[in-house]
């Protein structure tokens, strides 16, 4: 019982009952040496649970918390900050990567363009040729059968 009275919340209304009960116990005088080295106990604890309670409400010690909780809110603050920073030229470097590759992309495709163009002009010439090929074996073949060769 008397850990539940060093608890964060005042006494319940059980304890307190406790407490009249003895105390109409010690005024009806029917004291016994056990229960004043109980109540006598009891208080030793109550007092300790007091010097415990007051000294971690202990103004210079919350205000020493609060302190330290401070210093390291602006601790965190600053390495936000510095993360922020580092976040902001991180994003202008990938904008400037993001560039570069577009106009990378730009010059291959004006290759391959360039590139499929002249495969287009070879073959319109090969055709061309495939052309004059067919037509000078007809006049090769005609030539040869007429015996004008």
């Amino acid at each position: 019982m008397a850990t539940l009275l060093l608890g964060c919340g005042g006494p319940t209304s059980e304890q307190v009952r406790s407490l009249e009960d003895r105390v109409a116990e010690l005024e009806s005088g029917a004291v016994t040496t056990a229960t004043t080295e109980e109540l006598t106990a009891r208080i030793g604890e109550v007092e300790d649970g007091l010097a415990r309670l007051t000294t971690t409400l202990d103004a210079a010690a919350l205000v020493e918390r609060t302190d330290a909780t401070d210093e390291e809110l602006v601790r965190l603050v600053d390495a936000l900050s510095v993360l922020e920073e580092d976040l902001t030229i991180l994003e202008e470097e990938l904008a400037a990567v993001e560039t570069e590759l577009s106009t990378a992309m730009s010059d291959v495709r004006a290759v391959v363009d360039g590139v499929r163009g002249g495969l287009d002009e070879v073959r319109a010439d090969n055709d061309e040729l495939r052309a004059l090929i067919v037509t000078l074996r007809d006049r090769l073949d005609r030539c040869q059968a007429d015996g004008s060769c």
